[in-house]
This record gives C-alpha cells, sequence and structure tokens, in this order.
C-alpha cells in the first residue's frame, strides 16, 4: 500500500497531490492523466505546465481561465481528482511536466515525463503491419490503461 492509499484509508486529510512518473505514448495519439488530491484542496486552483523545473515551468492550461488550447484541456471534479488531456501528441511534446496546485507561498506539485514515440511501422514486400497507440488514459499514480489500434494490411 503506497502512501496516498495508506493515508485515505485512514480518512486523514494528507496534503498530497500524486500522479504517474512517466507515460508513453504513440505519435498523433493522446492521453489523460488524471491527478488526484487531498479533499481540503477541492476549492483551489489547479494547473499544467511544462519545464524541467518546477519554479521555472510554462503553464500551459489552469482551471481558473481557459487558455484556448486547442490540444490541451483540463477539468477538476472539485472532490479529489482533476484531468489533463492532451490530444494530437507529436516530439515536441516530450518532457517534464507537473500537475500543479495553487497554494499561497508554496505550490503542491507532481512531477512525470511525457515520452513521445515516433509510429512504429513495419514494411515487407508482402504485407504491411501498423500499430498505433491513439489513446492512453492514467487512472491513478501507477495505473496506465492503453488502447491499441492495429491494421495490417496487403502492400
Amino acid at each position: 500500500v503506497n502512501f496516498v492509499e495508506h493515508c485515505l484509508s485512514l480518512g486523514a486529510h494528507c496534503n498530497y497531490i500524486s500522479c504517474p512518473v512517466e507515460l508513453r505514448v504513440k505519435e498523433h495519439g493522446s492521453l489523460t492523466i488524471e491527478c488526484s488530491y487531498d479533499k481540503s484542496y477541492k476549492n483551489k486552483d489547479k494547473y499544467w505546465c511544462k519545464g524541467r523545473r518546477f519554479w521555472d515551468c510554462t503553464i500551459l492550461e489552469d482551471t481558473r481561465s481557459s487558455k484556448n488550447n486547442h490540444r490541451i484541456s483540463i477539468s477538476d471534479d472539485k472532490k479529489k481528482t482533476y484531468s489533463v488531456t492532451m490530444n494530437d501528441l507529436t516530439e515536441n511534446d516530450n518532457g517534464t511536466y507537473w500537475c500543479g496546485i495553487e497554494l499561497f507561498l508554496k505550490d503542491k506539485n507532481c512531477q512525470m515525463d511525457i515520452v513521445v514515440e515516433k509510429d512504429l511501422r513495419i514494411n515487407s514486400n508482402v504485407e504491411q503491419a501498423t500499430t498505433n497507440v491513439s489513446t492512453v488514459t492514467v487512472s491513478s499514480a501507477h495505473t496506465t490503461e492503453i488502447h491499441n489500434e492495429i491494421g495490417t494490411g496487403i502492400g
């Protein structure tokens, strides 16, 4: 049992935020990250940012005001989870990201790395196979659900 599960089982206020450590997704795929937080933060603003260091990361989207980013959206259930969805990922999206909660003087944060991989394509004179990961959904700190679409054709 990890810290968050143990803390929640006690019904305590844990003052935590949790997220996955690393996610891998195929180029042009999409993913949804669920950042879990202690219920004491339910009315705080949440955000999603990118950068090697938290203190100088670039905020890409937040719950306070929409940045009108057509590839990234954020929503908060106001209970214990906020979700970030990124669409049409490219190699430019590789990097370190942060789930953040805005607090007076010291924001809470959780770091993760996203790796966008080129499509795997196998070509031959007889058969061509293509594998694409279209969606990755993360529902807890260490659980990843992957949906694959596999197509083959004679070519």
